[in-house]
């Protein structure tokens, strides 16, 4: 049983690793990060940004490092990286919702909820808010410094 989670776990390293490089190639490519030029390369005949996956992996592994130095300031960086996602996604969501309460038209999209998106909007603040608002609370029930 143990390895049917070893070999998950694995997955989703990989499957982590190439959507973090290919959004870092993807910055680079438009010049968003420094050293564009670098990292957008593309190896010939691997047609894979190798540079970019690289710098991924030591950047994981460097911030791997931080559990063995404070099991505190860990869990500090995962909270603000879950609470900044969830607050973009509100963000994102809520400009939704105004614009279609307001009839102003949506920006032009290859697809569409149609009837439902309204719906499914607030659906999804519904279920955003609480998320946001107890992923500033502790994980645990005695708080250390």
């Amino acid at each position: 049983m143990t390895s049917i989670i070893i070999i998950m776990l694995t997955s989703a390293c990989i499957s982590e690793v190439a959507t973090a490089s290919r959004q870092l190639w993807s910055f680079a490519r438009d010049q968003g990060v420094p050293f564009s030029g670098w990292l957008s390369h593309v190896s010939p005949g691997w047609n894979i940004p190798i540079r970019a996956v690289f710098v991924s992996v030591v950047i994981s592994t460097l911030l791997s490092f931080i559990n063995i130095g404070s099991y505190v300031a860990l869990n500090a960086i995962n909270s603000l990286g879950v609470v900044s996602l969830l607050v973009s996604y509100t963000v994102t969501i809520t400009c939704l919702v105004w614009r279609r309460l307001a009839g102003a038209p949506l920006p032009p999209r290859k697809w569409s909820l149609g009837r439902f998106g309204l719906a499914v909007n607030f659906v999804a603040l519904a279920f955003v808010l609480p998320v946001l608002f107890f992923a500033f609370w502790p994980l645990a029930k005695d708080v250390t410094a």
